[in-house]
């Protein structure tokens, strides 16, 4: 895959929301595959708060702010989860 595809996590990507993941991910030099898709705050935290344990403040502070460039939140709300290592993803979706 190159820099300038992504993969469409569950094929919910418009194509505005294409170009900015590809321009966030060449900030941050990672490939362009997202592994988890939150549709705002609240599912975020419900995951890294009630399933793994992280307080709300550490979920913002270590997990998402704390990660170069894994995360990316979008105009709407939606957070992606970007792979920035090779065992961060279950599966891709690649689109050109």
């Amino acid at each position: 895959m190159d820099k300038n595809t992504v993969n469409d996590y569950q094929y919910k990507l418009t194509e505005d929301q294409k170009k900015q993941i590809i321009k966030h991910c060449k900030k941050y030099n990672i490939e362009p595959i997202i592994y988890d898709w939150f549709n705002n705050w609240d599912e975020f935290c419900a995951y890294w708060c009630d399933y793994i344990g992280y307080t709300r403040t550490q979920a913002r502070r270590e997990i998402y702010h704390g990660c170069e460039g894994e995360f990316y939140t979008f105009k709407s709300g939606d957070i992606v989860a970007l792979q920035t290592c090779d065992t961060c993803y279950a599966q891709t979706f690649y689109v050109k």
